[in-house]
């Protein structure tokens, strides 16, 4: 009896007890079996079913874009980065045609406030986080991952968000205490 139609026989033991009970020397240890069974439901389950979700693009979308630096740590060290970040920024703008409304660059993230004009996303974000990453990586020395998985994006209405959204872009500063006014912050517009 099979019980299990993944790839992934092999690792969860299946094809082993197979083999020792056509040889004669399977024990009863019913369970291991079991055992066995949910190793290799769990496998299946998170490589098989287990997908990122669904990011809509659609063109004249607005977007809340968002992007956290990995274990929270400090993705902008001095004022050269955050004007790196920006020209990367004006590249992708010329690059993907795209309208930039609000941004806030904060120390670990950054918050975006964009509209597209084609379905392009994912590649305007791709170039952004991919070409910083790389910018940093060379100039400090370092390898990997400089953003902690994948960014965050949420379709907005224009009509009923968009004033609450560019107040909590502006205001997020101040809430991390990195200033007392909004105009006093320079990494935001």
């Amino acid at each position: 009896k099979q019980i299990c139609n993944c790839s992934r026989l092999s690792v969860c033991g299946l094809r082993k007890q197979r083999r020792r009970k056509q040889r004669g020397k399977q024990r009863s240890q019913p369970w291991k079996i079991e055992i066995n069974i949910w190793h290799c439901f769990l496998k299946c389950y998170n490589s098989c079913i287990m997908a990122r979700p669904y990011q809509l693009q659609s063109e004249d979308c607005f977007y809340h874009i968002t992007s956290r630096g990995n274990d929270r740590k400090k993705i902008f060290l001095n004022d050269n980065d955050f004007k790196k970040f920006l020209e990367y920024i004006l590249t992708a703008k010329g690059k993907y045609d795209f309208y930039l409304f609000a941004y806030v660059l904060m120390s670990n993230h950054y918050h975006l406030l964009i509209k597209t004009t084609k379905p392009n996303l994912s590649r305007i974000i791709h170039y952004i986080n991919g070409s910083y990453t790389t910018y940093l990586n060379v100039k400090r020395g370092r390898t990997g991952h400089l953003f902690q998985g994948r960014y965050k994006s949420l379709v907005i209405d224009a009509d009923s968000y968009f004033k609450e959204l560019t107040k909590y872009i502006h205001l997020n500063p101040i809430r991390a205490k990195m200033a007392e006014n909004p105009e006093d912050y320079k990494w935001r517009i």
